[in-house]
């Protein structure tokens, strides 16, 4: 388990059925979502003084982003914590923005 910090954006290479935790601390409207793996990404959303539910791989209650396809969120102007997990490997990016 990996624990990340940056203000608007963090790209990160993801470990296969690690759960990893991002916060970015800075301000925006939307949250955008990227990633280039061929194995879907499922992850979990909280403002920054909560904590977001431990997703797991094809879990309920998850967001899953796929390859090519970009996430994009309407946000509430603050910061974000994420946790993520995945089955295989790959490179990942979170960006508020706005």
């Amino acid at each position: 388990m990996a624990t990340y910090s940056a203000s608007s954006a963090k790209t990160v290479t993801c470990v296969a059925s690690q759960v990893d935790t991002i916060t970015l601390t800075g301000t925006g409207t939307e949250l955008h979502v990227w990633q280039n793996s061929t194995t879907p990404i499922y992850y979990s959303l909280a403002g920054t003084n909560l904590t977001p539910i431990t997703p797991t791989v094809a879990g309920d209650n998850c967001y899953v982003s796929m390859n090519s396809y970009p996430d994009v969120y309407q946000w509430n102007g603050n910061g974000v914590v994420i946790k993520l997990i995945t089955a295989g490997t790959g490179v990942v990016n979170f960006t508020l923005h706005g």
